[in-house]
């Protein structure tokens, strides 16, 4: 469940998207996370509004069970100032706001939100087009940004939120390594009324263990995003 997350398709045919092309906010500087040949997660860009909300809009059905932020006045404005904004929380260092692209094809989002740097933990929020489902391009994004936020950024602790009845994004967070938590009682709004939702947290010493026996590869383009370093460096400082 991934209320941060806002989507995307293409202003024509998937396969006209170059995703090397695309107009980024001033000040933004480019990342992305990739395990190739295959599957890489970019941050999103301005010009992905359109694609963003054809791709939402082929897949409201789908996504409107899970996720609030999927309504029927959604337009291509309502997804270029989402993006506009979450570059805004990006370069605060709190927000990973990400795209999934499989064979160059965007098919979904994902994101690392709600950074606590002081407590050095984060959430994960996904989901992805009908169509791709069962082909292991969320799970495999997941471990991707499961890998980068206890690697490259230092975190302690990774959280993934689900509804009860969500029984694939239960499955895909304990296939990666998540373990139940507890239950967080209305614990969300959700439309008219409040949302319960299942909490799994994944730690660090257990992603060594893991990794230990399944190790993760994964090229980092431009390395970590100064603001990340940053705040990383000052949430160690913290704990002095």
């Amino acid at each position: 469940m991934d209320n941060t997350n806002n989507a995307n398709t293409n202003s024509t045919s998937p396969n006209n998207l170059d995703l090397n092309k695309g107009n980024t906010l001033d000040g933004v500087p480019p990342f992305s996370l990739s395990a190739p040949p295959i599957l890489s997660l970019r941050l999103r860009q301005l010009s992905d509004a359109s694609n963003f909300f054809r791709l939402v809009s082929q897949n409201k059905q789908h996504l409107s069970p899970w996720h609030s932020w999927v309504t029927e006045d959604l337009n291509e404005e309502t997804f270029s100032v989402s993006i506009a904004s979450y570059h805004s929380l990006y370069l605060k260092g709190l927000l990973l706001p990400l795209s999934i692209c499989y064979n160059g094809l965007l098919v979904g989002a994902i994101s690392l939100h709600d950074i606590d740097w002081q407590h050095s933990k984060a959430s994960i929020g996904y989901w992805i087009a009908r169509i791709y489902e069962g082909r292991s391009i969320v799970s495999g994004s997941v471990r991707l940004l499961v890998a980068f936020a206890f690697e490259e950024l230092n975190l302690n602790k990774l959280l993934i939120r689900s509804a009860p009845l969500n029984v694939r994004s239960i499955t895909l967070a304990k296939k990666v390594g998540f373990r139940h938590e507890g239950t967080l009682r209305e614990d969300v709004r959700f439309n008219t009324s409040f949302a319960t939702l299942e909490q799994y947290s994944f730690l660090r010493k257990e992603y060594e263990e893991r990794k230990a026996h399944s190790p993760i590869s994964y090229c980092l383009s431009a390395g970590v995003p100064p603001i990340f370093e940053k705040k990383k460096n000052e949430g160690k400082n913290s704990i002095k």
